[in-house]
């Protein structure tokens, strides 16, 4: 890497390589200006020595990277530079024998506002926990934005969210949270939303992921009363991704507390346990009632149905029925504020239809 021409390059972001040696990290010490440096999908696998290079970067402020210290005997403390301790936003790829080992050796970093992990592999999900108490111990209230994904397929079924989490509560000004599991997702019934809106009560966006369905047996899928106490005590938040939300038994609309959130336009919601047999008119009104700004389209088209896009990947649910639904709501709402009336034409339920496709 010919980095010499350039000693005042702040920014280096690579991409897309199948591989470059890391050895090619060895002339960063000449760009002593460097404020970011993302190279974890680069090709560029950081060995100890890189990361050794890397850790006296003391001018670094964003550091994106995935490490591989197999040939490092990590029951040795690791020997890193001060360069860690001024960064604000980190981002660490690897096994979480690895992620320990570094935050260890990085000690106490003050100026961190974004904190992400990509965990590759553990041997256990109390490990997973474990380290995100060194976490919290690395880290303070300045941070704002956590993010942690586990590749590996850990069985999490037995703690609640909020028992792996829990480290982060010290951090009270978050604002961004984000975790992703390969597979079998912790629990978060209503104890733990009132856990998590007590401790970041300033949540702009709440990502819970897992791209797969739970197990029959799993009974810890959110309900819609803990989705009712988002509402209420998360009142900026803008997105909400969830993995699973029981519905399978509803409250009836009306004892649902009219929150009218002023923010949310994003629910996406994996998988609706119940959706085969749910009131689709009740949830709508449900929704309406704590989410009145939700995304809602006047309707679908066929070929969207199976198209795959980011917004389209499965079957028209009842979650996508109940949206179209509060579109009829919300029509019904403004004839009825403009009319002082209901006006039946326009809740009429060929506004439920499905488009066919221009040929």
């Amino acid at each position: 890497m010919a980095t010499s021409p350039l000693p005042q390059l702040h920014s280096l972001r690579i991409h897309g390589y199948p591989y470059i040696s890391p050895r090619s990290l060895n002339q960063l010490p000449h760009l002593n200006q460097l404020h970011t440096l993302t190279i974890a999908h680069s090709g560029i696998i950081v060995d100890y020595d890189a990361l050794r290079i890397i850790s006296h970067l003391t001018s670094l402020e964003d550091l994106t990277l995935a490490v591989d210290l197999s040939e490092r005997d990590l029951t040795r403390p690791l020997q890193l530079g001060p360069g860690f301790r001024a960064l604000k936003h980190l981002h660490l790829c690897g096994i979480i024998q690895e992620i320990r080992a570094i935050l260890l050796a990085c000690g106490r970093c003050p100026r961190m506002q974004a904190f992400g992990l990509i965990i590759i592999s553990a041997l256990s999900a109390e490990m997973v926990i474990n380290t995100f108490a060194i976490v919290q111990d690395q880290l303070t209230d300045a941070i704002t934005d956590i993010q942690f994904r586990i590749l590996d397929d850990l069985d999490f079924s037995l703690f609640s969210l909020t028992d792996i989490v829990e480290p982060f509560f010290a951090f009270p000004k978050v604002d961004a949270f984000l975790a992703d599991f390969a597979g079998h997702i912790p629990r978060m019934n209503y104890d733990d939303v009132s856990r998590l809106t007590a401790a970041w009560p300033s949540l702009t966006s709440f990502h819970f992921i897992c791209d797969q369905t739970q197990p029959p047996g799993f009974d810890g899928a959110l309900k819609i009363e803990g989705l009712a106490e988002m509402a209420r005590r998360w009142p900026l938040l803008d997105y909400l991704h969830l993995p699973i939300l029981d519905v399978r038994t509803l409250p009836s609309p009306s004892d649902v507390p009219r929150i009218n959130h002023k923010m949310l336009a994003d629910l996406e919601v994996f998988e609706l346990r119940g959706e085969e047999t749910v009131d689709i008119a009740s949830l709508a009104v449900i929704l309406d009632r704590l989410f009145p700004n939700l995304e809602r389209p006047a309707s679908f088209k066929k070929e969207e149905l199976t198209r795959q896009n980011p917004t389209f990947t499965r079957p028209l649910g009842a979650l996508d029925y109940a949206r179209l639904l509060m579109g009829v709501i919300t029509v019904n709402r403004e004839c009825e504020q403009a009319t002082g009336e209901v006006d039946v034409a326009c809740a009429h339920p060929a506004h439920l239809e499905i488009e066919d496709s221009p040929p």
